[in-house]
């Protein structure tokens, strides 16, 4: 998240958004949403054969981050960069690297995993990319800020597509996902791929009428 003063910044954004809206009116937000239970410990298997193959140490000794270079990486490769840059190497420690089945996978929470699967290809504007939070609030989380600012939400069980609602990007995941990565279990079983984009209906409730004064109610 990239505000200013991050969460902060943001809730006073939607603050003002509400105060601006008239009783009834809508603010459609279209973003980037983190899982639900981003804590949970998951595997990340990266390929490296779609690209460059480098080592975690071999990656430390190479500052270059222009695109062109990042560009011709492995899947693997990128994670490795991925893993010292995003948010200045705030979670550089936060994954667990081993070998499984005669490959490479690493055990990181889910959070984490969905960071780097957002991000593994925007390698031209990495370290803009590398700067942001994709995963910081879920959908629930949205869901209640924009609560607690007075908007009310608005859903359609019936007609999901018509309503607030997150989904996973099909392209991403035919184009980027498949034979580059897998996000499996602990117990090495896939896992379903996390959302990608979410859609926010948030409307601001009309304002009640006011009461009918006493000669009113008479008539």
């Amino acid at each position: 998240m990239k505000f200013g003063d991050g969460e902060k910044s943001v809730c006073n954004y939607l603050a003002e958004k509400f105060r601006q809206l008239r009783p009834g009116g809508r603010l459609v937000i279209r973003d980037v949403v983190g899982p639900d239970d981003g804590e949970r410990e998951v595997l990340l298997w990266c390929s490296d054969h779609d690209g460059r193959k480098l080592t975690r140490t071999e990656t430390e000794n190479l500052p270059d981050r222009n695109s062109a270079a990042l560009h011709g990486l492995s899947s693997q490769s990128r994670f490795y960069f991925f893993a010292r840059d995003f948010r200045k190497g705030q979670y550089s420690n936060d994954f667990k690297e081993q070998r499984q089945k005669d490959r490479t996978i690493f055990r990181l929470t889910l959070c984490l995993a969905a960071e780097f699967l957002s991000k593994k290809d925007y390698v031209d504007n990495w370290s803009s990319e590398m700067n942001e939070e994709f995963c910081f609030w879920t959908f629930g989380e949205w869901k209640r800020k924009l609560k607690n600012v007075g908007f009310e939400i608005y859903e359609n069980p019936n007609q999901p597509a018509g309503g607030s609602r997150v989904y996973t990007n099909p392209w991403i995941v035919e184009k980027r996902h498949k034979g580059h990565v897998e996000l499996l279990d602990l117990e090495e079983k896939a896992l379903p791929w996390p959302p990608t984009n979410m859609i926010l209906v948030a409307e601001k409730p009309m304002e009640p009428r006011p009461a009918p004064s006493g000669r009113e109610r008479k008539r």
